[in-house]
């Protein structure tokens, strides 16, 4: 892996977005790119993926792929996941099993900066077993909240809600 040596500046970062071809991934991406920023745009279908103008990579992949996810993430500054499920009737994964991989891929590059996008379904709700949609328990490893190595990470709901964790 090859860890990154901290910039001076924030100005032309270099920054892996997983869950790129979905609504909020895109419009990050456009602009990052439109902030002069290099991109990969991580996902499962890059043909499907827009041509944008500006520094962009785009990297077809799946985030359950551990291998593919440290090939996304090695050499970059940051990274985001604007990861997203369609909502259904069967167990969400996508969010615990990606979100570990791409923690785990950060730890191996060296690279601190991580901003998780994510849904409603972990607002409170009076069923302890259930998140906001379809009563159905959502999991991600908040744990990363707690490392000292992760740069002002924020773990909280969606929009609407005043809830989180904080490290400076």
């Amino acid at each position: 892996r090859h860890p990154r040596e901290p910039r001076e500046t924030d100005d032309d970062m270099m920054i892996a977005v997983f869950g790129a071809n979905g609504p909020t991934g895109r419009i990050l991406t456009r602009q990052a790119l439109a902030e002069g920023h290099q991109v990969t745009a991580f996902t499962r279908r890059p043909s499907a993926f827009p041509q944008l103008p500006g520094s962009l990579r785009v990297l077809g992949g799946d985030v359950t792929d551990p291998d593919a996810v440290a090939a996304a993430v090695d050499g970059q500054d940051a990274v985001v996941s604007t990861l997203g499920a369609p909502f259904g009737r069967r167990p969400v994964t996508v969010y615990s099993i990606g979100v570990d991989h791409i923690t785990r891929a950060m730890d191996l590059s060296g690279v601190s900066r991580f901003v998780c996008v994510s849904s409603t379904t972990l607002s409170p709700h009076p069923d302890q077993e259930g998140g906001h949609r379809h009563n159905r328990p959502v999991h991600l490893p908040v744990e990363v909240a707690h490392q000292p190595e992760y740069d002002g990470l924020q773990v909280g709901p969606g929009h609407g809600h005043q809830q989180g964790h904080e490290r400076p």
